[in-house]
Order: C-alpha cells, then structure tokens, then sequence
C-alpha cells in the first residue's frame, strides 16, 4: 500500500514535470501550475502515506496530532468520502478490538478497557465495540465473583486449619487455571503463610506477587505465557 502510494506521487510530479516542459516553449519563466485537482489528490496521498506508516508503528490515535487517525481524518476533511481512509478507520478499531480481546484473555481487564475506549474514539456507534463492551462487563462480572478470594483476619491471625484447607484449595484452583497471584496481607509474614498453604494444594510451583494491605485477600491476575 505505501509502494502504490508512493508511485502515486511520482506520477503526479511527473505530470507536473511534464506540464512546466510544455510551457517552457512559451514561457522560460512561468512554471505551469498544478490544477486544484492534482493538488487535491497529491495532499491526499501524502496524508494516506502518512496514515500509513503510522499504522505501521501502530500510532494509532496517539501520540497528539502524530497518528492515523488525525491523518485519515484530514482526508475525510478534504474528501468526505474517501473509501481508502474509510476502511483505514476500520482497521483502526479492528486492531483495539483484538488487543482488546487478548487482554480479556489474559485477564487484564483494566488495559482490555483502555483498547475499548480508543475504540469507540475512533467508532462511537460501531456494532462491534458495543458488543466488546458487554463482553467486557461480563467478564468483570466473573472476574470479581471467580479471581477474588477475600481471606478473613481472625482465622488469618490464628493459622486456623479451616483457613489453610481453603487456601490450599485457592492453590489447587490457581493452578489449573495456569494464573499467577497477588497476596495482600498484613505482614510479610503473613503472606509467607498464605503462600505456603496454597502451595500445598499444588503439585506445581506457584507463580504471585505480595503486597501490604489491611483486608488480606488473593486476587488472580494474568496467566502467563498469554499472547498480546
């Protein structure tokens, strides 16, 4: 696509070139225009050559004044209805709407947002990330009910056996959803302590992170090895 573009704009310089030898038979001075129409189709394809590119880097709609979607835009601003720059906005949605999808995937709910809201940036209305969207909400929906396991304080302090039975039983779950973790507990020691009732319910090594918080709990995270 950038190929064809760029044999674009050789072809309108060559026009031009061969416009101004016309002339010069006349003329030694007076370069011969370009019509409003072959400055029109030039600006544009230097705009989708742009587009291009920063597709290319996925620059999509960011950095600020630096992306695809200004530039298609700005076609569509000069000719309203540009099919090229048309289908370049779809690609644009598509291409969130799969980073999206791998971060769901992945469990990564808060990023798989971010990849919806450029979406719909791009495509307000669109079908597709409505949809998205729904999915989304219900994955939220699972995810706070299956990944969330709230552990309560007085059994925690008392390394009650109750407590250890359903921590191991967390690890086992972890374990066959392939997920790494996060503990939040009081105290290091505590954690420790979490960690080590869950691995007992695995017959793998367990993959989590710890981090200090007042109401212990281990939230599922990503699975690793997930693409995107």
């Amino acid at each position: 696509m950038i190929r064809v573009r760029v044999l674009l704009l050789l072809a309108l310089s060559l026009l031009s070139g061969c416009a101004l030898e016309g002339i010069r038979t006349q003329s030694a001075t007076a370069p011969a225009p370009l019509s409003e129409e072959q400055r029109l189709q030039s600006r544009i394809a230097w705009l989708l050559l742009e587009a291009d590119e920063a597709m290319a880097r996925q620059q999509l709609t960011t950095p600020e004044g630096d992306n695809a979607l200004n530039r298609y835009q700005d076609v569509l601003r000069l000719q309203p209805g540009n099919l090229e720059a048309q289908q370049g906005l779809q690609r644009i949605v598509d291409s969130y709407l799969g980073w999206a999808r791998s971060a769901m995937g992945r469990g990564d709910l808060a990023k798989a947002q971010v990849y919806l809201d450029r979406a719909r940036l791009v495509s307000p209305n669109s079908p597709k990330v409505i949809e998205a969207q729904a999915r989304l909400a219900g994955a939220g929906a699972v995810d706070s009910a299956d990944n969330e396991f709230p552990i309560d304080p007085a059994q925690l302090r008392q390394r009650s056996a109750k407590l250890a039975a359903h921590l191991a039983e967390v690890g086992r779950k972890v374990e066959l959803k392939q997920a790494v973790f996060l503990i939040i507990a009081p105290r290091d020691v505590d954690g420790r302590w979490i960690f080590q009732q869950m691995q007992q319910g695995a017959t793998g090594r367990l993959r989590g992170n710890f981090e200090i918080g007042s109401q212990p709990r281990v939230r599922l995270q990503q699975k690793p090895g997930s693409n995107g």
